[in-house]
């Protein structure tokens, strides 16, 4: 059976669908095959949209994660004033702050390689290998003064048996440790910024900037 217009603006009518007249000069695009293919386009240009936004979101979370690292892994790294936390440890003879700050870089650690794991981007997955492997080489080393590494990479900490080990060999393990963690923790933030501008700056089907969107929804509050 052949489908005339006047049976699509029929159905048009009774699906809330708009009907325009039939007009030879544009009679291809006001039919109600038009309509639903716009509005197929429309929809899978949303969902495409909403999708970019929780990678974003992803990526947010994942360079806070990162800059907070490297926060954690520069307080173990000869600052400005020519001095690391165990040299400003040993003047205050306090050496509570180097355990405090190496529990404090564990955890920062831990979430950043979590949320790497996540991630199904090969340049992500190529970050959470080397911070895997930035302690391969002293895991027993490691182990002696109460730091442990699962198969995942994640870290966890004997507070108690960290309080008693040799503190020149707690510097030793952790200090190039923390200095590995600081150029990796750098890139991940660098490289997640730039996945979130390439984001930002993406156009959609109908021409218009994605971050025109970001405004009109606000997902970031």
């Amino acid at each position: 059976m052949r489908v005339t217009d006047q049976m699509t603006n029929r159905i048009a009518e009774k699906s809330g669908l708009p009907i325009y007249a039939n007009r030879a000069s544009d009679a291809s695009d006001n039919t109600l095959l038009s309509a639903l293919d716009n509005r197929k386009r429309e929809n899978t240009s949303y969902a495409e949209q909403i999708k970019s936004q929780r990678k974003k979101s992803d990526y947010q979370a994942l360079y806070q994660s990162a800059d907070s690292l490297k926060e954690a892994s520069d307080a173990f790294v000869t600052g400005e004033d020519g001095q690391n936390l165990y040299e400003k440890a040993a003047a205050a003879g306090d050496w509570s702050k180097m355990t405090d700050a190496f529990a404090k870089l564990t955890e920062r650690y831990n979430d950043t390689i979590s949320k790497l794991n996540k991630s199904a981007t090969g340049i992500n997955d190529l970050y959470f290998s080397e911070m895997k492997n930035a302690a391969a080489e002293q895991k027993d080393t490691f182990a002696e003064i109460g730091a442990y590494f699962d198969k995942n990479g994640k870290m966890s900490v004997d507070m108690d048996k960290l309080k008693t080990a040799d503190i020149t060999k707690m510097r030793d393990v952790i200090e190039p440790f923390a200095m590995k963690l600081s150029y990796l923790s750098e890139r991940i933030s660098s490289q997640t910024h730039a996945q979130m501008d390439s984001i930002s700056n993406h156009y959609d089907a109908s021409g218009s900037l994605f971050s025109g969107y970001e405004s009109r929804y606000d997902f970031w509050g």
